[in-house]
C-alpha cells in the first residue's frame, strides 16, 4: 500500500501565514503632477498587477487611488479582522522599510506617511494609528510565533511528510484554535482602540477608507476561510 502524503490541516498553516493577505505593499511617492510610483516593502506577499500600475485599467486615471476599486465576492466575504489584520501589518512594515531606507542614508519618510496622506490624516491621527498598529502588530507577531512553534512539532513527528500505512492524519492541537482565536480578538481590540482615540465620525471616515481602498487589494492564498468577523 502506498504511503498517503501527510497533509498537515491547512488551517494550522493559515493561521501563521494568513489564509487571506494584503495584495499590495504599497509605498507611493508623489510627484508633482499627483501620479504615484508604487514599490513593495520587504515581507510582504507579492501584490497584484494592477497595483503596480501609475493608472488605473480603461478609462484610465492619474492616480489609482483616485476612484474606488470594485468589491469583489472575494473581498465582500473577508472578515473585518483579517483586513484589519493586514492594514496594522502593513504599517508595521512600511515603517521597517522607512528604518531600512535611513540606514542606508535615503529618505524614507513617505513610506511613514503614506497612510497619512492616503487616509488624509492629521499629525496626531498619523501617530496614533501608528502606535496602535506597531502594538497590535507586535501581539499578533506572538501569537503567529507560538503557533509555528506547534506547527513545527507536529512536523517534525513526520518530517518527510508522510504518513504511514493506516496511519491517521493528527489532530489540530486545541491550542492552536484557542491561538487563532486570541489574534481575532487582539486585532479587533485594535481596531476598537481606533475608534476610541478618533471618535465616531473621524474613524468611521477612515474605516471607509480601509474598506474601499485596502479591502478590495487583499486576496485569498488558498481555500476559503470559514470564520466571519465583523
Amino acid at each position: 500500500m502506498n504511503r498517503k502524503r501527510l497533509v498537515i490541516i491547512i488551517s494550522l498553516v493559515a493561521f501563521a501565514t494568513s489564509a487571506l493577505a494584503i495584495g499590495s505593499s504599497i509605498a507611493q511617492r508623489f510627484d508633482p503632477q499627483g501620479q504615484v510610483t508604487v514599490s513593495s516593502p520587504s515581507g510582504l506577499k507579492p501584490k497584484p498587477a494592477d497595483l503596480d500600475r501609475t493608472t488605473p485599467p480603461e478609462p484610465a486615471q492619474p492616480n489609482p487611488w483616485g476612484q474606488v476599486p470594485p468589491q469583489t465576492t472575494e473581498s465582500q466575504e473577508i472578515p473585518q479582522f483579517v483586513v484589519y489584520s493586514q492594514v496594522f501589518r502593513h504599517i508595521k512594515e512600511l515603517h521597517k522599510k522607512a528604518a531600512e531606507e535611513e540606514q542606508l542614508g535615503r529618505d524614507g519618510e513617505h513610506f511613514r506617511k503614506l497612510y497619512k496622506q492616503m487616509a488624509k490624516l492629521d499629525d496626531l491621527q498619523t501617530s496614533q494609528l501608528d502606535q496602535i498598529a506597531d502594538e497590535t502588530a507586535d501581539e499578533i507577531e506572538k501569537l503567529n510565533t507560538r503557533a509555528m512553534h506547534i506547527i513545527r512539532a507536529i512536523r517534525a513527528q513526520h518530517p518527510d511528510g508522510k504518513l504511514a500505512p493506516g496511519e491517521q492524519p493528527p489532530t489540530p492541537p486545541a491550542e492552536l484554535g484557542e491561538l487563532s482565536i486570541k489574534r481575532r480578538d487582539v486585532v479587533m481590540q485594535g481596531r476598537e482602540r481606533l475608534r476610541a482615540v478618533f471618535g465616531e465620525d473621524e474613524f468611521q471616515r477612515f474605516d471607509r477608507f480601509v474598506q474601499e481602498h485596502i479591502k478590495p487589494a487583499i486576496r485569498r492564498l488558498d481555500g476559503p476561510s470559514g470564520s466571519q468577523g465583523q
